[in-house]
Formats: structure tokens, sequence, C-alpha cells
């Protein structure tokens, strides 16, 4: 509220809550005494003489400052009655706000409807042309005779050899699509190029038959429309240029593919290609994606980032020996991360120099996002001992990370760095640090074929709770063969005289745990052979020890 004064002598109040504009008028305060008036005949200042007007000969106050003058008390309740409109006005405001927020995401849903509708309806009116100028269809794709792969590549032999089994395989696959004698539900994928022992390069002659395979992909209906009726296209070891990938651009709007994946591609134009790859992404429901062995920059590496964050349903994600250097696999790393509520089944991200720059991987472990049931691969991006460090000091801060394995291995991380991350699976040193550990994580390295490695690990079975009972039984059994249980109770759960009524329970969590570990490593169906070996003594043995050493003369004088 200000309130300026104006030069008629009245003061303006100004209230202002939406389009509201309220006006108060005020009496003008009163005239201000000169400093002559307030300086006696010597110069000196007075004292102010105070009115007595009260009839016990009093001073009265100022009436502009009582709270009983009856202009300002009308004032304050008129200021009172405005500070409650603009409440109510706020709470309004507050509520029209909610109801936009439900809006525009409603209006954000209509606007994916119709994107599907447009995808659709392009995709329909395609099919249509197609069907148009094919009523008879026959593969029309023209095969080149043996000197025109000669004559254009350099007299290369092995080229002919590889460009004629392409088309080979390419048409006759196409065919059995078009003329549905693909099981689809039941064996949906599509290869082209995984026989080539050797990577084949781009020529013009191969457009027609990249066309051929879009509007065999257009053409393509789903008996059920669900996810098994869905084409898994897998393209390696054939070079990519725009028009091919835009071919497939167009030939998925219909939401055609589940699983797309293109491996040592080496595209022509790399940062176009990448371009129409990720609209194609961004364009269809695609449930999986595979990049690997194609060299990408640091701007192709945030496109494609960022369109499979803000992509809903991809849930499978491999982005292999892709980025070309540090600021590549920095920018990827940084887009996935940037996403929230976003789930996967895995994150593949091997060998793509990402290294942990800015703290972005451990910042994305502990950020609460990542929600990843079953792996996150890191292995060969670079990670050292500090990095190791780093991640599990973040595996310690976070649980939310359930049945979740994290795979380091091929980085230069030596035993120090492994060590820092055992003991956030398994620290040994009390049985409070050993309960508070992490049993969620599974952490592979290069060296995981140690059983005692594999245990502190969390590579031991699927559920948190036979882990802990198996790091539990391996604590008091190393503690049984050096005679410190006894020890080990009195520093976790007090000394001579403390901690007796905890007794029976804590006999109880020692036999529980022991007789679960012990079983679990025994008969672990994963590696029985291996973890036999840890279980050097019976749990009867490690609760006799616990029974005769602790605390039984302080349970006979207490009498329990």
């Amino acid at each position: 509220l200000g309130h300026p004064l104006n030069f008629k002598g009245t003061v303006v109040l100004e209230a202002q809550c939406g389009s509201l504009l309220t006006t108060l008028t005020l009496p003008a305060p009163m005239p201000r005494e000169s400093r002559e008036s307030r300086m006696d005949n010597g110069g000196c200042r007075r004292n102010p003489k105070r009115r007595c007007d009260g009839p016990d000969g009093f001073a009265a106050a100022d009436a502009y400052s009582t709270p009983a003058d009856p202009d300002l008390r009308t004032i304050i309740q008129q200021l009172q009655k405005q500070e409650e409109r603009m409440c109510a006005m706020q709470r309004e405001i507050d509520g029209l706000v909610l109801q936009n927020e439900v809006l525009n995401e409603e209006i954000r849903m209509l606007k994916l409807d119709g994107e599907g509708s447009s995808r659709c309806r392009a995709s329909l009116e395609t099919s249509v042309q197609i069907l148009k100028n094919c009523s008879a269809w026959q593969y029309s794709a023209p095969f080149k005779c043996y000197d025109y792969w000669m004559d254009n590549h350099h007299q290369d032999h092995e080229y002919c050899m590889r460009a004629n089994k392409f088309m080979t395989e390419i048409s006759s696959k196409i065919t059995q699509l078009r003329r549905d004698e693909l099981d689809l539900q039941n064996h949906p994928e599509f290869s082209l190029g995984a026989s080539l022992t050797e990577q084949l390069h781009h020529d013009p002659a191969f457009i027609s038959h990249w066309r051929e395979l879009g509007n065999a992909i257009h053409l393509m209906g789903g008996k059920t429309g669900g996810r098994k009726d869905k084409l898994e296209l897998s393209i390696s070891n054939i070079q990519l240029e725009t028009k091919i990938c835009r071919i497939l651009e167009d030939a998925v709007k219909m939401d055609k593919l589940h699983y797309l994946s293109l491996s040592s591609n080496v595209f022509i134009e790399s940062h176009e290609c990448i371009r129409s790859i990720a609209r194609t992404i961004s364009g269809s429901n695609l449930y999986s994606f595979a990049l690997e062995d194609n060299a990408i920059d640091a701007h192709s590496a945030q496109l494609l980032g960022q369109t499979i964050a803000d992509h809903e349903n991809l849930r499978q994600v491999a982005i292999i020996n892709c980025c070309r250097n540090e600021e590549a696999g920095f920018e990827l790393l940084r887009a996935l991360s940037a996403a929230r509520g976003r789930a996967y089944d895995y994150i593949d991200l091997e060998k793509n120099h990402i290294g942990n720059r800015e703290s972005c991987v451990t910042k994305w472990l502990e950020s609460g996002s990542l929600q990843i049931d079953e792996f996150l691969s890191l292995r060969g991006n670079g990670l050292d001992d500090n990095d190791a460090e780093e991640i599990a000091v973040a595996l310690r801060r976070t649980r939310n990370l359930n049945r979740f394995e994290l795979i380091l291995g091929m980085n230069p991380i030596s035993r120090i760095g492994w060590d820092v991350l055992s003991r956030v699976c398994c620290d040994h040193s009390s049985i409070s640090s050993l309960v508070q550990s992490n049993h969620t994580t599974r952490i592979y390295n290069n060296e995981a074929d140690s059983p005692l490695t594999k245990m502190r690990l969390n590579q031991v079975g699927l559920d948190p709770e036979p882990r802990l009972s198996s790091k539990l039984y391996k604590l008091f059994d190393s503690r049984h063969a050096s005679g410190g249980i006894a020890e080990l109770l009195n520093s976790e759960f007090g000394g001579e005289d403390v901690g007796v009524r905890l007794v029976p329970y804590v006999l109880r969590f020692v036999d529980f745990h022991c007789h679960e570990g012990f079983d679990y490593l025994d008969c672990n169906e994963y590696n029985a052979d291996d973890f036999a070996s840890l279980s050097r003594v019976l749990p009867l043995s490690v609760l006799f020890e616990c029974v005769r050493a602790w605390k039984i003369p302080e349970l006979s004088r207490s009498g329990m």
C-alpha cells in the first residue's frame, strides 16, 4: 500500500489485486510547525505544550493518532474489509491457476492425440496412394547387374558380392512382409545386414529398395493392434544417408515399430541423419531403441538424449560406442538425466567417454529421478577411483534403486575404488553399519569371480532381505573364528550392565539371520559351489558362543 501526498491535501491509498483498484481518501495530515515557532525568544527549543482538553486536566492525545477517532476507526475497518477481499480474491486466483493447470494438461493431451491422429491420417493417405499405384503388387526395385557395381566401385569384387547379397535379402524379406507371410506375433524380427562381414557403402541404386521397405511398413497391419504385432527392425553394417532415414521416418508414423536398432552404419551427413532418427523416435511408439558403433558429436548427442528423455513409452535404451569425445558423452548423459519421473527397463551407455564430469553420474544417482528396473551400464567410460568414491557416496544416500544393477567394468578403477564401493554394499565394521549398507544395488566389476566379492557387491540372489542375512551370517562367522562375538555384541548393545533386557531379542536376531544366511549361501541356486566355502561353521555354533560368552552372569543376577 502506498500513500503519497497529493497537492490538494489528501492522501491516496491504492490497493491493487488483479483488476481491482481501490482508492481511499483520508484527511490531510496536520501541517508541521515552522522552525521559528518551535523556538522561544532566546533561540532555545520550546517544549511543546500538550492539549489539556480532558476534564481532569490530563493531556489528550492528538485527534489524528487516537484509535478512538471515528474517522481513523472507519479507515481501519475499510482497510480490514479490503484485506479480506484481497484474501478472497487471492484464493479465487489460486483456484483459477489450478484450473488453468488442469486445462493446460488436457490441452497437451489433446495435442498429443491430435498429432497421433495427424500421423495416422498421413500414413493412411500414403497407404491409399501406394495401393492405388499397385493393385497387383510386385517387387519393382531394379537389380543392378554385376558390371554396374564393378564400374561404380573401382572393380571391387567383394563389394559386388555384398551388394547382391543385400538386395537379395531385402527383396526377399519385403516380399514376405507385403504378402503377410511373416509371423510378427511370434517372430517380429526384421534384420538387414547382419550377415554382412564388412560394411556395405551406400549406392544410389539402393534407394528404390529402401522405398519398397517403407511402403511395406506403411501397409503392414496388425490384427490386434498390440505390441506383438509390431516390427522389430534392425539395420547393421549398411551405410545410411539422409534420404533413407527420412523414408524410415515416414514409414513408422502409425506406430508400426516396437524396436529399432542401428548398428555400424557410418551415417552420411551424420547430424541430419540423427535429426531424422530423433524425429522417428518422437513420432512413433517405440519401446526399445539401440544405436551402436555410430559416431555422433556433442550436438547430436544432446538432441538424441533429449528426445529419448521426452519419450514416455521408450523403456529400453542402448547407445554404445557412439559419442566421439567427452563433450558428446557429457551432453548425452546430461540430457538423459534431466528428465523427471521417467522409468526404464535398462540404459546401456557403454564406451561413450562419459566420465563423471561435473559429477553428472553421481548427481543422477542421487536425484531420485533414476527409475531403472534392470540395469545401468557405464562400462568403458573412463571412471576412476575418485569417481568410484563419489558413486559410493551417492549409493549410500539413495534407497530408491530397488533391484538395480550398476555395471562398471572396463573402467580404470583400482582395488582402492572397488573397496570403497564394496564397503557401501557390505560394511563389516559393526552390525548397525552392515544393516544400514546398500542391499539393493548390485555392482558388477571386472573381477567378480570371488564368492566374497560377489556377496559384498550384492550379487547374491534378487532380494535385499536374503542379502542382508547372508552378510550378517558372514559377520558372525568371521567373529566366531576369532572368538570375538561377545566383544562385537558388547560394543553394539552395551557393556557390563547395559542392555540386559535386550538379550532375548539379540539372540533371536542372531539365530534368525545365522540360519537364514547359512541356508541361503549353502543352497544358493546360482553359485552353490562357490558359496559353500563361506559357510564354514554351523549357525548353532555361532549361537552357542553368544549364549556362552555374552551376558550370562548379568542374566543370572537379574533373574531373567
